[in-house]
């Protein structure tokens, strides 16, 4: 990817900016300097890149930034990482340590009193942290309404589990009354968003999202933009206030930063 000109969010200078898959900021003219990059990155601050890797929205990989760290280049501590995940800039989103799966496994998974009246006995630790992770994709997908639906979510999630065992046991009798137990549900519940039947096999949310972002990490179909309004936040509070320093904000983007000030 060529170099582009545009203003550093670091040092409000326009000069030449690295890399970015944050369209946030390239799309509005904004990104970061090379010098600036590696000035903010601290070799052995490892927070320092995952807050580069978030500015960006590139993956941040721990064998990577090992090897960065053992290189000792303190200077260019940014570029030394940049090239070395250049080989698997898309393709590292699924094993970067932000990524949702990896961080639970990470900060390691106890069962609570409340998982075990939820989900009962008969569960091994890792089925009920499956269970526990497929309920919160659930809630991702479409928050319930009522305690009735937290209970038919529930039973949702032991059908596709009981559907998996099918599935891994090659229970060929079960699988089809299952299956459709399953899928039935789903659509009662408006989670069709779930189903995935090819060659036999039904995926779960989590890989769908992992196998997703693995090849595209910004989601780019209108209702997965902004859902937490962060893009707005920063559009009107942080790039147009910028863009108005230098002159660039158009006469919409500074009356909408006095939008119901009146």
């Amino acid at each position: 990817m060529a170099n582009r000109e545009g203003i550093c969010v670091f040092c409000h200078n326009k000069k030449s900016l690295i890399d970015s898959n944050n369209t946030l900021l390239s799309e509005n003219g904004f990104g970061v300097c090379r010098s600036c990059s590696n000035r903010n990155v601290v070799l052995e601050n490892k927070q320092s890149f995952i807050d580069m890797c978030l500015l960006l929205n590139m993956p941040f990989l721990i064998d990577k930034y090992e090897n960065t760290v053992e290189s000792g280049k303190k200077n260019v501590a940014w570029s030394t990482y940049k090239s070395r995940i250049s080989k698997v800039w898309m393709e590292g989103f699924a094993s970067s340590v932000f990524e949702y799966e990896n961080q639970d496994k990470q900060e390691g998974f106890v069962i609570t009193d409340e998982m075990k009246a939820r989900w009962g006995t008969g569960y091994e630790t890792s089925e009920i942290e499956v269970l526990e992770l497929s309920l919160r994709n659930l809630y991702a997908i479409k928050e319930p309404a009522t305690k009735f639906e937290v209970e038919k979510y529930i039973s949702n999630v032991k059908l596709k589990i009981a559907l998996d065992r099918a599935f891994e046991e090659n229970d060929v009798k079960a699988i089809p009354a299952l299956r459709k137990a399953y899928e039935d549900d789903c659509k009662t519940l408006g989670l069709e968003a779930v189903l995935n039947t090819k060659e036999d096999k039904i995926e779960s949310v989590g890989e769908s999202i992992r196998h997703w972002e693995a090849t595209k990490p910004v989601p780019t179909r209108k209702e997965y933009e902004d859902v937490d309004g962060y893009a707005e936040y920063l559009t009107k509070w942080y790039i147009t206030p910028l863009k108005r320093n230098f002159g660039m904000a158009s006469e919409e983007e500074v009356n909408e930063l006095y939008a119901g000030t009146e």
